[in-house]
């Protein structure tokens, strides 16, 4: 519509009427809440005619009289100024990021009452402007001219400083240096705040710079607002950066909805300090200032040119010079405050080495005087930089001349809030440290009831066996601390006791000394200004005229001198820091009394009410200071206390510790003994008896048949032939591997019944090992030095040395685990492992004692017979891949596998085709017939059982020769004696076998497996 409308104003002879309506209609969307376009930026257009037509409308609209405030916040690229107003008005603005927006945008808000009142006016006006700095590295001319002008309609104008590089941080900062430069002289006295969006300087930079080109006070750092921040210590405003990726309103976290109300009290809070000094404007006033302001723009009417960047670039180099002054500053105070325990405990030490005594104050005026010559160099130092920087840059000085001055009064500034902040963290620092001296005895005294009571935990638990929980340990220090006698005072009296007490002090004096008429009243000390003498003080025979001048001038004398005697009595118990007592009060008094006996010397008297007066002023102003020290002394008590309850949770935590550590000693020491040293010691003393015992087996007659896999193989199907048992073959067929485990183990346990155990060496060999064991944890306790070891390092020595004895495997897995990974007393932890050596050479020759039977010696063995032995006779793990039966190939690595006596498929539950019958074929059988075969591995397709190679190309199945049936003998007469059962246990029907299968006998099938094994007997 703005564009329209333009276009037929300016036009000649045009129909305007229709137009007319345009604005009203922008008007209605104004106050509907639509924002207006400003400025249009892409253009650099300010269109006067339809925005005054518009303003127009509304200040028609718009109640008589209304008064106005305008916010403007400058947003640069990327700085999300809509989200920022949504979030704090619930407004509207065009988003940038959505459309490539550039220019600003103005929308009217009603006020409630109560903003009205603060804010002296009944609209407030908000101005958002997008898209400044859009074009990095190009010209900013135009962009100023965008910000100088929304920024000179404005009454609080907050720069809003996304988060850039370096160099778009820098084009930004020129900007709004610039802004501030134009309109600092304007009509409208624009105020300036700065936010930041980054972690950066940049905020901090603008927030220097605004310091020093506005003509308002320097605030200090408290006075600054800091809003949007989850950290708060910036002198600017820090936005958060979440907000670059998802719209602020999305937030759901607490710390962004306090710093949004935050920042809403803030922009407040300012307008309502303008409402004290600023008068509103109206509408029509804001239309023509707003009109007479663009030809200002227009014109370049300002003290610097747009494209002028020469001032901006010293500013800003010089604020950059200071800022970095001012952090580098607080870095060094702030690694100097960490070490001021150290620094203390050295003044001390320094002092007493001198012969001389240092209490607090003297450790705060040192410390004082320390850090107030650290500042007041650095100051100077930040001071020189600055002229430093611009000669280095060969920068005309003119340029800043007329900001020197606030310059310089920042940096004076940084040291006053520096040496401020400072004096609060030493005068904490001094406390903290006479704290920790002041418990130092108690502690020593508890440490030691705490290692008696230890002691005797540790006795209790090793000789009962038992295990002390952590509630009962706390029970056992509890018992302990509160029999330890606490050094702490009486809790001082409270401040309001103080003062009834003094009374009551005041009081009985003035009743003893015949002036209990008198009335007492003690006042604040805030409301005295210097006790003086009255007439109404003196005896009616000392108000003569001609003397009562002298008389007053002698009694004021004397009256300062008595009340500088109390201040310095009173100043003296308040140096001192002691808790305040009624002698105090009586002391003090006996003082006014001593001299109120001389002034009865003079010339004059004076009456009772003199003495009540003077009485009461003095008490006055001591109350205040008693009440002072009393404060002190109870914020004290509180920290001894706290530091107490903190030292007391800290000792139970060490007690029940140190109980668990010494207790987890000995627990290591057995562990070690029993999981590593035990089985490496029957590993040294079975071994050798594991060689005689297999070489013993190998010498047997029957062991022939362990002398290769082929001959084993033979073996086994012969003992099961003459067995003839139906679940030996069919265990057999099931698992060959654990069938051969098992007949190994038959084999070996037939064997050890008929053998016997070399007693005497296993005796030697035991006491040999034990010895190294001893001789090891020797040589690694000289090596260790230091009453403490580590138990991890101590017990990895010990086998590392056990191990260079001879041919013995440590395991030292074990000592990973977290029970060794402790420190402890060497003497103590050695003591523990020899008792443990001790009792394990005794454990193991009880066992010797109780294995008797000799067949259970293997199981005790680390190194399996059966393993060694079937290590020796297992050969292949190939199987045929129809019958199952093992490849009986003895050459290594040998590539096609070759099975000596198939089997029927039916004693592997192979039935036949569309059937539930066994199958009775075999693979020699079937390779020479026209049968198929369909499994996985073809794919779900039947081929023939001749082309088997093209599946199975690692195995060579031979045909079975019509006229010698050789091998096939031996299984067909187990299938024909055990047909039946077969079928029962596979579920599955008989099979249907030849009849000549029937004839064959026993010998024929044993007779078969000779000639296929060529096995001569």
């Amino acid at each position: 519509m703005g564009l329209v409308y333009e276009r037929y104003f300016r036009g000649p002879n045009s129909d305007l009427y229709d137009m007319f309506r345009l604005p009203y209609i922008g008007a209605e969307l104004l106050l509907y809440g639509v924002p207006l376009e400003l400025y249009d930026g892409d253009a650099s257009v300010f269109p006067m005619n339809w925005v005054y037509s518009v303003l127009y409308e509304v200040h028609k609209q718009l109640p008589k009289f209304s008064r106005m405030r305008v916010l403007t916040i400058l947003g640069f690229q990327n700085s999300k100024n809509a989200e920022i107003l949504s979030a704090l008005f619930g407004t509207n603005f065009p988003k940038w990021g959505r459309r490539h927006i550039k220019g600003a945008y103005m929308l009217l808000l009603s006020l409630p009452d109560n903003l009205r009142m603060e804010m002296d006016c009944e609209f407030l006006m908000l101005i958002g402007t997008e898209g400044l700095n859009r074009n990095a590295g190009g010209s900013l001319v135009h962009d100023i001219e965008l910000a100088t002008f929304v920024s000179g309609l404005s009454d609080i104008t907050l720069l809003d400083l996304p988060a850039e590089g370096q160099d778009e941080t820098r084009s930004n900062l020129h900007i709004a240096v610039n802004v501030l430069l134009c309109t600092r002289n304007s009509e409208r006295k624009t105020t300036f705040h700065v936010a930041s969006q980054g972690t950066g300087m940049g905020g901090k930079i603008m927030s220097c710079v605004i310091d020093g080109l506005t003509t308002r006070q320097l605030p200090n750092e408290s006075q600054r607002k800091t809003l949007l921040t989850s950290e708060t210590g910036g002198v600017s405003h820090n936005l958060s950066s979440s907000w670059n990726s998802i719209s602020f309103t999305s937030q759901n976290d607490q710390i962004y909805s306090d710093a949004v109300l935050t920042l809403k009290k803030g922009l407040l809070t300012m307008f309502h300090e303008k409402a004290t000094n600023d008068q509103p404007t109206c509408l029509g006033a804001l239309m023509e200032y707003m009109c007479n302001l663009w030809e200002k723009v227009k014109n370049g009417n300002f003290a610097i040119q747009f494209g002028d960047t020469d001032t901006a670039d010293a500013i800003i180099g010089l604020c950059t010079k200071l800022v970095q002054g001012e952090k580098q500053l607080n870095d060094q105070l702030n690694l100097w405050v960490q070490g001021l325990d150290n620094h203390i405990t050295e003044l001390k030490e320094s002092a007493s080495q001198n012969g001389q005594g240092m209490d607090s104050d003297g450790i705060l005026t040192i410390l004082r005087s320390e850090a107030n010559t650290q500042i007041s160099a650095e100051r100077d130092q930040i001071k020189a930089s600055l002229w430093d920087y611009l000669r280095q840059e060969d920068i005309d000085i003119t340029l800043v001349e007329n900001y020197k001055v606030s310059l310089l009064k920042r940096v004076d500034l940084i040291q006053e809030q520096m040496t401020y902040d400072v004096a609060h963290k030493i005068e904490a620092a001094t406390i903290r440290h006479e704290m920790t001296i002041k418990m130092h005895a108690l502690l020593t005294s508890l440490e030691a009831a705490l290692e008696v009571k230890l002691h005797s935990l540790l006795k209790t638990c090793k000789n009962n066996g038992s295990m002390i929980d952590d509630k009962e340990l706390e029970r056992e220090f509890v018992s302990v601390w509160e029999n330890i006698p606490s050094n702490l005072k009486d809790p001082p009296l409270e401040t309001p006791e103080i003062l009834e007490r003094m009374v009551e002090q005041l009081k009985r004096n003035l009743s003893n000394r015949g002036l209990k008429k008198q009335n007492v009243r003690l006042r604040n000390a805030n409301q005295l200004n210097g006790f003086k003498v009255k007439t109404s003080h003196f005896a009616l025979s000392s108000k003569m005229k001609k003397t009562l001048k002298y008389n007053k001038k002698v009694a004021q004398t004397f009256t300062n001198n008595l009340i500088e005697d109390c201040d310095k009595r009173v100043s003296e118990k308040q140096r001192h820091k002691e808790c305040y007592s009624d002698s105090y009060m009586r002391e003090l008094l006996a003082i006014v009394d001593k001299d109120l006996e001389v002034l009865k010397s003079e010339p004059f008297m004076m009456n009772p009410k003199f003495e009540a007066d003077v009485k009461g002023y003095i008490c006055s102003k001591a109350v205040e200071s008693f009440q002072e020290v009393q404060a002190f002394l109870i914020s004290e008590r509180e920290t001894e206390v706290r530091f107490l309850n903190e030292t007391k949770d800290r000792h139970m935590l060490n007690f029940i510790y140190r109980f668990r550590q010494r207790d987890q000693c000995q627990k290591a020491a057995q562990s070690f003994t029993n999981l590593c040293l035990k089985p490496t010691a029957e590993d040294f003393i079975y071994n050798s008896l594991e060689r005689q015992i297999f070489n013993d087996m190998l010498q047997n007659k029957n062991a022939r048949l362990y002398s290769s896999p082929k001959k084993f193989h033979y073996g086994l199907l012969k003992e099961m032939l003459l067995k003839d048992s139906f679940e030996n073959f069919h265990e057999y067929l099931q698992s060959h591997e654990s069938y051969s485990q098992k007949s190994i183990e038959n084999f070996i346990k037939a064997h050890l019944s008929g053998s016997v155990m070399i007693e005497d060496r296993r005796e030697q060999r035991m006491h040999q090992i034990l010895n190294w064991v001893k001789s090891c944890i020797n040589q690694a306790s000289e090596s260790s030095s230091g009453a403490h070891i580590s138990v991890r390092l101590l017990l990895e020595k010990v086998c590392i040395s056990l191990e260079s004895m001879g041919k013995i495997t440590v395991s030292t897995q074990i000592l990973e685990k977290p029970l060794f990974d402790i420190s402890t007393n060497r003497e103590n932890f050695l003591k523990d492992l020899q008792e443990s050596v001790s009792e394990l050479s005794s454990s193991i020759a009880q066992e010797f004692m109780e294995n008797e039977d000799v067949i259970e010696v293997p199981d005790d063995l680390p190194n399996k017979l059966q393993g060694i032995l079937f290590d020796r006779v297992k050969g292949c793990d190939k199987r045929c891949p129809f019958c199952k039966a093992p490849c009986d190939l003895e050459e290594k690595d040998h590539q096609v596998h070759e099975a000596v006596v198939h089997r029927p498929k039916g004693l592997g539950c192979y039935t036949n085709a569309n059937s539930t019958t066994l199958s009775h074929n075999t693979c020699s059988a079937d390779i020479v017939g026209k049968t198929q075969f369909q499994n996985r591995q073809t794919g779900g397709q039947s081929l023939p059982f001749k082309e088997y190679q093209s599946i199975y190309p690692d195995w060579n199945i031979y045909p079975e020769d019509p006229r010698n049936n050789g091998a096939a003998v031996y299984w067909r007469y187990v299938f024909m004696r055990y047909n039946r059962r077969f079928a029962q246990e596979y579920q599955c029907a008989p099979a249907e076998l030849p009849q000549a299968w029937g004839k064959i006998t026993q010998e024929e099938a044993l007779q078969s497996l000779r000639e296929a094994f060529h096995i001569t007997e």
